[in-house]
């Protein structure tokens, strides 16, 4: 497990913490730490749940006009990162309401701004009929009511329950929105300890602490039993009129607050900065560092899922343990071994090549579940009898995999590219923490804007953040439907 080492590396350096350091932190930021880490977790999970959950159903279970437009609209968001959602209404509220930073604007940013999460994972959930038991209902004479609340709920829960967990484990990870509005959470506060304190004994105990809530969130969550059922698609019903209009004008008002108005905003702002060569550069940068990860990690599994064959059955629990992990842990978790090494004389480790390394390794471990599965399904769908023949004709593995393996999955390798090309070029806290000295993403340049207000020169790579994010989707779908 290649996340062994730097926790255990992490679990010794936490014994070095400064005393005086950790008796303030008890003292003045545990109790907020917790409140504001967990409480408004759960509160904006719960949000979201109900949010995403409810615009699921109502597209799943009933059909009315404009249903394909909203279908696209409501899972929209996804293409926005979090904190530029928090930088781009943080910036309307100071110059058209007040200078202050509410918790409970950040709170509803946050839940509609997840909603997609559960608005996917409820629509898969009630779009399909459990067959035998409609049937047993209507013999029962369970009204509509009745079934919904007795059936398809309790066999919905497990679904909706994993969308809250997801949700949850988002807002922990979380710390660009949470740094902006001033939010004292475990993420920002590892942050401070590590760079504004340099207390790394301190920063990796507190770490030690955030992974334990997080195994005990993931242990909750295996918990969850899953129902399986004999399913057929669910045949649509018709709305009257008056609920057409009613849905479509709650559509169109969360859809414009969630995706059309922001968008707006940040090219209304980009237009009139001054920083558009200095964005230009950062965009480069991001792009060639996310790409070449993308490119070498999508490779580098792809032979690994090869080797390993069908014998990977203790993967998916490596895979959603390491995604489960906020970047902020990751990104001390690895570089506290280099610490180590660098005792002993290996000081290249601190230059540019080390920094890259760092965000590669921290970057490998979050995002494996993202990089593995589009490829592991693709591997799925080979018959063996093809390998066994391939295997009889070239021993040889590099060589099997350039001319059998690469082709039949190359779409699968695609996907997981272009999946991972979003998620770190949008990705802040690793990028922040382990970066070589004078290299910036367009992340850290939003974030480094907003910290000192500067709302229309982080306009700029927040709007480059966007583009790439919106794209990448609209590839991902395409290529989707390529594959099916």
């Amino acid at each position: 497990m290649m996340f062994t080492i730097p926790i255990l590396f992490l679990a010794v350096q936490s014994f070095s913490a400064e005393y005086e350091v950790w008796d303030a932190f008890i003292d003045y930021q545990f109790s907020a730490v917790l409140w504001q880490t967990f409480v408004y977790g759960g509160l904006v999970a719960t949000l979201a749940t109900c949010i995403g959950g409810t615009w699921g159903f109502i597209c799943a279970r009933y059909d009315f006009y404009g249903r394909r437009l909203w279908q696209w609209l409501i899972p929209a968001p996804l293409a926005i990162p979090v904190y530029v959602y928090a930088f781009i209404y943080l910036a309307m509220w100071n110059s058209w309401v007040e200078q202050t930073r509410p918790a409970w604007l950040l709170i509803t940013l946050f839940s509609f701004a997840a909603s997609p999460y559960a608005y996917l994972l409820s629509f898969q959930a009630f779009s399909h009929e459990p067959k035998d038991l409609a049937e047993s209902s209507a013999i029962m004479g369970l009204s509509r009511f009745e079934y919904l609340r007795l059936v398809r709920w309790p066999l919905a829960k497990p679904l909706l329950l994993a969308a809250f967990f997801v949700i949850l484990t988002e807002f922990i990870a979380d710390f660009g929105a949470a740094e902006m509005f001033g939010l004292t959470t475990f993420s920002t506060a590892i942050y401070k300890l590590w760079s504004a304190y340099m207390s790394f004994g301190t920063a990796a105990l507190v770490s030690m602490l955030l992974l334990l809530s997080i195994m005990i969130i993931l242990f909750v969550q295996s918990k969850i039993k899953n129902h399986s059922y004999n399913a057929t698609t669910y045949q649509r019903r018709k709305l009257s009129l008056s609920s057409n209009l009613l849905i479509n004008i709650i559509a169109l008002i969360q859809s414009f607050a969630t995706f059309i108005a922001p968008v707006a905003w940040l090219v209304w702002m980009a237009s009139g900065a001054e920083n558009i060569s200095d964005s230009w550069q950062t965009f480069i940068t991001t792009a060639s560092l996310s790409g070449s990860f993308a490119a070498i990690i999508t490779i580098i599994i792809s032979l690994i899922i090869f080797v390993l064959s069908r014998k990977e059955r203790f993967i998916p629990a490596i895979m959603q343990f390491g995604y489960a992990l906020p970047g902020t842990l990751l990104a001390v978790a690895v570089t506290v071994p280099f610490f180590y090494l660098q005792r002993f004389g290996l000081t290249f480790l601190s230059g540019v090549l080390g920094g890259i390394a760092l965000m590669f390794l921290a970057w490998s471990i979050r995002f494996l579940k993202v990089i593995w599965e589009p490829i592991a399904k693709n591997r799925a769908r080979l018959p063996d009898n093809i390998e066994e023949a391939a295997r009889l004709y070239e021993p040889n593995y590099l060589i099997r995999w350039t001319r059998l393996f690469f082709p039949l999955i190359k779409g699968g390798m695609l996907s997981a590219g272009l999946l991972v090309f979003l998620e770190t070029a949008k990705e802040l806290p690793i990028a922040l923490l382990t970066r070589p000295i004078g290299m910036s993403t367009l992340s850290i340049k939003t974030f480094e804007y907003t910290a000192e207000s500067q709302w229309d020169m982080a306009a700029i790579p927040a709007l480059l953040i966007v583009i790439l994010g919106t794209l990448g989707l609209l590839m991902l779908l395409r290529q989707g439907k390529n594959d099916a």
